[in-house]
């Protein structure tokens, strides 16, 4: 191969790995923007929650929440092995898996 057909393969090369990280980058921008998952405990007092990251309280609603804070739709995993009874209406934990 001549040293200019060398230099045009390298540089088509290069153009080609800087289009494919751009898109690559782009498209991981694009598809986990504006996702939140939450962990919500629900019960009588907060400080005797486990690990959490919202609380609601037993008047309150988890899908309630989930409406308020997910910008379109949502999943509710409940988190079953967490659960226990203690206070008025014991505690849960939910996930909730905001979707784009």
């Amino acid at each position: 191969m001549e040293p200019s057909s060398i230099r045009i393969a390298s540089i088509t090369g290069a153009i080609v790995v800087a289009l494919l990280g751009s898109l690559y980058w782009g498209a991981s921008v694009y598809l986990f923007r504006g996702t939140r998952d939450l962990l919500v405990c629900q019960g009588d007092q907060e400080e005797l929650c486990e690990r959490h990251t919202e609380f609601v309280d037993c008047t309150g609603s988890v899908e309630g929440l989930a409406k308020s804070v997910c910008e379109r739709s949502y999943k509710l995993l409940p988190a079953s092995e967490n659960e226990r009874k203690n206070g008025r209406c014991g505690y849960k934990i939910v996930r909730v898996f905001c979707q784009r």
